[in-house]
């Protein structure tokens, strides 16, 4: 089955013939698979966008802890998990705990912002 990737124009194949892709299969294995950035990039920040939020929340939490993905890339994979975490109203303390670094900095400026962190 194949499908489109909102917003790329981009057909991709699952990998295996029953197996079913969607569109959030799509954008992780374009943000941790494709060399060029700028779809990567797009990637990460469409991911917010997801409806299926929960799967996109574990994808962005997963790309920001992989060493596939540079500084960049995990700024923006922090801004959209902050993102969701705003639309959500609420921060998960166990998800939020697993943050290091300048991504942690990130998702805790937006948090502050949005008034979910003091």
């Amino acid at each position: 089955m194949r499908q489109s990737i909102p917003g790329f124009g981009i057909v991709t194949q699952p990998l295996r013939r029953n197996m079913t892709y969607s569109p959030v299969d799509n954008l992780v294995d374009i943000l941790m698979n494709f060399a060029n950035d700028a779809w990567r990039d797009d990637a990460a920040e469409e991911l917010a966008n997801s409806p299926d939020q929960f799967r996109a929340e574990k994808a962005l939490i997963s790309a920001i802890e992989s060493p596939k993905l540079d500084d960049s890339l995990r700024r923006t994979c922090a801004e959209s998990l902050a993102t969701i975490w705003i639309r959500a109203g609420y921060v998960p303390v166990e998800e939020m705990s697993r943050l290091t670094g300048v991504p942690r900095i990130v998702v805790e400026a937006f948090l502050r912002e949005a008034h979910l962190l003091p």
